[in-house]
């Protein structure tokens, strides 16, 4: 489930407690996990821009990194 949510497309976030909705499959959460999930992508996305222009960079000792894959092991 952490890879859906961290590799899919656009989450959409139910404000209203329901949940959230990400490529068709409803997934119930609180908004607020929602939202976490979506500022982790940006900062995933930010540590790949900055390996892709400095290829010799080790992004593998970032904290955000390693809370990623933490994340994604559990």
């Amino acid at each position: 489930m952490a890879v859906l949510l961290l590799c899919g497309s656009k989450i959409e976030i139910d404000h209203l407690g329901r949940g959230m909705q990400i490529q068709g499959l409803r997934v119930k959460a609180w908004a607020r996990i929602g939202t976490l999930i979506a500022i982790l992508r940006r900062l995933l996305d930010e540590r790949l821009r900055w390996k892709i222009e400095y290829p010799a960079m080790d992004i593998l000792e970032d904290d955000v990194v390693q809370s990623l894959r933490k994340l994604v092991q559990s």
